[in-house]
């Protein structure tokens, strides 16, 4: 019954479209977002900043990166998984038995 209710409305919800999210080229391309993380310092932004796209990102760019995702999975496919994962995890988390 959680996974269901964690993961059927996010799979319904605009079919085909990448939903808004802080972090979207998590989704669209991890491994350059990952790369440019790798120092969080940006330079070329206002004198230079800590950009919010590298803030709490390496638990969820690895799970991207190394979760299994055969090649055929559409983006917005993926994307709504990882959020029900999240959710799911949560939920089961506060769970009580």
């Amino acid at each position: 019954m959680l996974a269901a209710l964690a993961y059927i409305p996010l799979l319904l919800t605009k079919p085909g479209m990448v939903a808004a999210d802080t972090k979207q080229y998590l989704y669209l391309d991890p491994g350059t977002l990952m790369a440019h993380a790798l120092s969080m310092w940006d330079p070329t932004t206002a004198a230079g900043t800590v950009t919010h796209q590298q803030i709490g990102l390496p638990p969820a760019a690895r799970a991207v990166l190394l979760g299994p995702r055969p090649p055929r999975i559409p983006t917005w496919v993926a994307q709504r998984l990882w959020m029900g994962s999240l959710l799911f995890v949560a939920g089961a988390g506060v769970r009580t038995p």
